[in-house]
């Protein structure tokens, strides 16, 4: 571990260009915040580039980073991105993206609040997901604030983007569900028990044009509500479905 008391302004700027998508992708690595997502990540295997950390805070957590820069109150105030950092900012190199061969695979089309996204990775690890697939379009996960969403749970289950929706699906060999607003089948009657993709749309606009032939699947609402939050919805449709598997 090399300690560093004063990092360079070229440090800095290089750790502010990852609020970008396109860097982090560029760079395969991404900013973290805070010490509670700093250990999440330690424990997850993760690899620490860059630490930079408040004086006050030394002796409270393990410094496990390649690099660590004590620094003020005022850079970490330049890196962050919540309205009361707290104290730690850090450099983590994106997981491994493991492929598992899941019955119950969850396909995201074009998902574009990073606090949905983030909400969902949460909830798809908690039902044991083993990974998500994510559509052109759909924010990056390590956003962040899908990362803050997430509670870490990023760090655990590995999100892969599909350039190709019709031909990756069509591979798949699995039965396809489209979660719709209306008019599908109600997810209680829908046989979760064989190998299925889900679906889960945009927001606004919900999916895109998939064949008909995929079957469409709906939660009732006998309250009348139009539409449910997409993280909602896919916590209420994973609940069903994982109770099958």
């Amino acid at each position: 571990m090399k300690r560093i008391d004063s990092p360079k302004n070229e440090v800095i700027k290089q750790a502010r260009k990852l609020h970008l998508s396109k860097e982090r992708k560029k760079a395969g690595v991404f900013l973290i915040e805070g010490p509670k997502l700093f250990s999440e990540a330690v424990n997850a295997g993760l690899r620490v580039r860059r630490l930079f950390i408040l004086e006050r805070l030394l002796g409270t957590i393990e410094l496990v980073a390649d690099e660590v820069f004590l620094v003020s109150e005022r850079v970490i105030e330049s890196l962050a991105e919540t309205e009361s950092p707290q104290g730690l900012v850090a450099v983590i190199e994106e997981p491994d993206r493991k492929v598992y061969d899941d019955n119950l695979v969850v396909f995201l089309d074009r998902i574009q609040d990073p606090g949905n996204l983030g909400t969902i990775i949460r909830t798809a690890r908690a039902f044991g997901i083993g990974n998500l697939y994510l559509s052109p379009g759909t924010v990056d996960p390590f956003n962040d604030k899908t990362v803050r969403a997430s509670a870490g749970a990023v760090f655990h289950l590995p999100c892969l983007y599909v350039s190709d929706t019709e031909t990756w699906l069509k591979n798949q060999g699995k039965q396809i569900a489209v979660t719709v607003p209306s008019g599908g089948t109600a997810i209680k009657e829908y046989d979760f028990s064989k190998p299925t993709v889900l679906v889960i749309g945009n927001e606004g606009s919900g999916v895109s044009d998939l064949k008909d032939e995929y079957s469409k699947i709906s939660i009732p609402m006998p309250g009348g509500t139009e539409s449910l939050n997409a993280a909602i919805a896919t916590a209420i449709v994973l609940y069903e479905a994982t109770a099958c598997h």
